[in-house]
């Protein structure tokens, strides 16, 4: 009984190790996050969503979504979900997101942020190199829609030394700058 034991437990072993095992994602709770946050939509080039970096201040703020940003990313088949990145830098892929009404209450409600849920799963890529490749590459940033200011702001990003000099660069404004801004969510061309 005890050599059958041990030869599952090191045939299983040598599967791994010779097959590789990927363990499953462990969900994250918004608990464990840094506030404010940055979230990347649209990193994938086939993508709906432009690819942009957008600071949320507070987990509330991160529980509303559009309902025409939720359209676009709540489809169950996307390969690149929205990405969370933290002021300690981690890194998270937002899935699994569900709106909290039906839609009778879209309806009634057209422009109203909905409440979503979703889970947090810790990216493999993760830490401030991480971040700042991710976000530099974003066609948006922030509330500024300007696409030069956009490329130099991105240059600034990769020489960043930490994820709130980061976060500062997105959200800032060009004095005079009177143009409508997009609210988080609802990246406008």
């Amino acid at each position: 009984m005890m050599k059958t034991s041990v030869r599952r437990f090191a045939i299983a072993a040598l599967t791994g190790l010779f097959f590789g095992c990927d363990s499953a994602p462990v969900a994250v709770p918004l608990g464990n996050l840094a506030f404010p946050v940055i979230m990347v939509t649209g990193t994938n080039a086939s993508n709906i969503l432009p690819y942009r970096a957008d600071v949320v201040s507070n987990g509330e703020e991160l529980g509303r979504m559009s309902q025409e940003t939720y359209a676009r990313v709540n489809d169950t088949v996307r390969t690149d979900p929205p990405i969370v990145i933290d002021q300690s830098g981690a890194a998270y892929d937002m899935k699994g997101i569900k709106g909290e009404h039906g839609s009778f209450w879209m309806m009634a409600n057209p422009t109203s942020r909905m409440p979503i849920s979703f889970t947090l799963f810790l990216r493999r890529e993760t830490g401030l190199d991480a971040a700042r490749a991710i976000i530099a590459k974003s066609k948006y940033m922030g509330p500024d829609i300007d696409k030069e200011r956009t490329k130099r702001r991105a240059a600034r990003i990769l020489q960043a030394k930490s994820i709130a000099e980061i976060s500062a660069i997105i959200v800032e404004i060009p004095t005079g700058d009177t143009r409508p801004r997009p609210q988080p969510f609802e990246p406008k061309e």
